[in-house]
């Protein structure tokens, strides 16, 4: 069974494939549409990306073993490690949806973002006022999004900011999460809130400084067996993959986003040698460095 949704199987959806322009990278990621464009119904899973959601219409949204059941028009924003779902009430399902990934954001200040926080769900009941506020912002966004602006996404990301803090003015109608874990999700959390920690890498002077298994483990203060079957149970990943799989979305991301060399970016990730880390993209990302990044100019 499989425990994590990614934006690429978001995209292989049949009902979602249509959603994704072929300008819309995965690495940095935004999206935005009408929220009769995709699938009402969302499974029980978590997601590696986020999402925010103006909602227009009842439905239940499930969250660890917590259903808050929304009948007015309301906000929220799910986040990378909290698994959900979304079952429709009622007929009527519009509203917005805006997905992004951390990359896009690209703060290097997240405290500015408490919304964000990984141990909550922030859910706000909107007046009419308000949602006629967000509503007239998401079509906005959506116009700047399917505009030919050559600085399209330096604006999307301003824009971005502007919801965040936007919907943070609302206040505190927050779920905390950290009472809802048991011992397996708790360790779960605090393992990919390190993880997240992590990134982006600022400097090949700055390596990454914890880079597996056994040193999360220690960091975390717990045997590496217990970290990784507490991974295999809630994930259904290992430890180890979920720690590839941001490196080389890491990886990607600097290829593509910097003009540092290949020996640069081997070092900031930690890589002992340049040869080592092309093996390692070679095994995990299907080419090496320099094909990366050759198709990301092309």
């Amino acid at each position: 069974m499989k425990h994590t949704e990614s934006l690429q199987d978001f995209y292989k959806m049949s009902e979602n494939k249509h959603l994704l322009s072929g300008e819309n990278k995965i690495i940095r990621h935004f999206n935005i549409f009408p929220r009769w464009r995709c699938s009402a119904a969302k499974t029980y899973i978590r997601r590696d990306f986020y999402r925010i959601v103006l909602t227009k219409g009842s439905g239940i949204l499930s969250f660890l073993n917590h259903k808050v059941r929304i009948d007015a028009p309301s906000i929220f924003i799910a986040n990378k490690i909290i698994p959900y779902s979304w079952e429709p009430l009622s007929e009527n399902q519009d509203g917005w949806v805006c997905l992004f990934s951390s990359e896009f954001l690209n703060t290097t200040n997240p405290e500015v973002y408490p919304v964000l926080n990984l141990e909550t769900i922030p859910i706000y009941n909107l007046d009419n006022i308000l949602q006629e506020e967000f509503s007239a912002f998401f079509e906005k966004i959506e116009e700047d999004f399917k505009s030919d602006y050559i600085y399209k996404y330096a604006l999307l990301q301003n824009y971005l900011n502007l919801l965040l803090h936007r919907i943070q003015m609302l206040g505190d109608q927050v779920f905390s999460t950290s009472q809802m874990m048991d011992a397996a999700h708790r360790t779960v959390f605090r393992f990919l809130e390190l993880l997240e920690q992590q990134f982006p890498v600022q400097s090949p002077e700055m390596p990454l400084d914890l880079k597996s298994p056994q040193d999360y483990a220690r960091k975390l203060n717990m045997h590496v067996n217990h970290l990784n079957s507490s991974v295999k149970k809630v994930t259904g990943n290992t430890s180890s993959g979920l720690i590839t799989e941001r490196i080389v979305t890491e990886a990607r991301s600097l290829l593509q986003n910097t003009d540092w060399n290949i020996s640069e970016i081997s070092d900031a990730l930690g890589f002992e040698y340049p040869s080592y880390f092309t093996n390692f993209l070679k095994k995990h990302a299907g080419a090496s460095p320099k094909e990366l990044r050759l198709s990301y100019i092309l």
